[in-house]
């Protein structure tokens, strides 16, 4: 299961939970009585669709994939329980409108493991520790800490068609280069948080918030130099 799935799926249990007990008692009745969406919400959906062809910055791309979304839109109006179909529905237009896929399409000069063989954690500061979360083949993700509390995520994936999503509200995007050898998306946000995706052999992302800068990009630089490494050994 990819990332992607886990968080769809996490979005779904969220609606489920946001219908009361009491509408459970429904599926003894249920109405199917076809369903429309108001003009509000078709609105909603044209415009999603139109912006998926027009969010760009630098590589990346917001990615509402227009047959997923109708896809998932006409399952939402053909549940015949209208609670749930109404937190399903809101919570699909939800995801669309504030995430984006990222993709990257960066030129390969090698053919990228298929399964991740060896874990490139970034050099830490001194004090700080790593907690492994999740390793299986194709994701490793781990909790990095410092000793005044600062938490910071590393993610790194095997490098394939599967976008990784991040919340693109209230933030900017620009292109860095990491060791002037490898470039990177940086996501600046409003709140004080920082993400960092790029690709070398693996796909890498970092994220903190109410961090300096400059820790998190020492901290992707080691990781890449990793595997620059790795890559000439190869």
């Amino acid at each position: 299961m990819t990332t992607t799935d886990n968080r769809e799926l996490c979005g779904l249990a969220a609606a489920a939970r946001l219908c009361l007990d009491e509408d459970v008692a429904a599926f003894d009745a249920p109405d199917t009585t076809d369903v429309t969406i108001s003009r509000k919400e078709r609105a909603r959906i044209l415009r999603l669709i139109r912006a998926s062809g027009k969010r760009r910055s630098g590589r990346f791309g917001k990615a509402a994939a227009c047959f997923l979304l109708v896809f998932s839109l006409l399952f939402a109006g053909a549940m015949c329980i209208e609670p749930i179909r109404a937190a399903v529905l809101h919570a699909i237009l939800d995801w669309y409108d504030e995430y984006v896929a990222v993709h990257l399409t960066e030129p390969k000069t090698e053919t990228p493991p298929s399964s991740i063989g060896e874990i490139i954690l970034p050099d830490m500061p001194e004090g700080w520790e790593s907690e492994e979360i999740s390793s299986d083949s194709g994701l490793v993700f781990f909790i990095l800490r410092s000793p005044a509390g600062q938490c910071l995520s590393f993610q790194q994936t095997i490098t394939d068609d599967t976008p990784i999503w991040l919340d693109s509200t209230d933030c900017t995007v620009q292109e860095i280069s990491l060791q002037n050898r490898s470039s990177a998306q940086l996501f600046t946000y409003t709140d004080g948080k920082y993400s960092i995706i790029w690709e070398n052999r693996y796909t890498f992302l970092l994220t903190g918030k109410d961090i300096d800068l400059d820790i998190l990009l020492a901290m992707a630089e080691s990781v890449n130099d990793k595997a620059e490494q790795l890559s000439t050994k190869k």
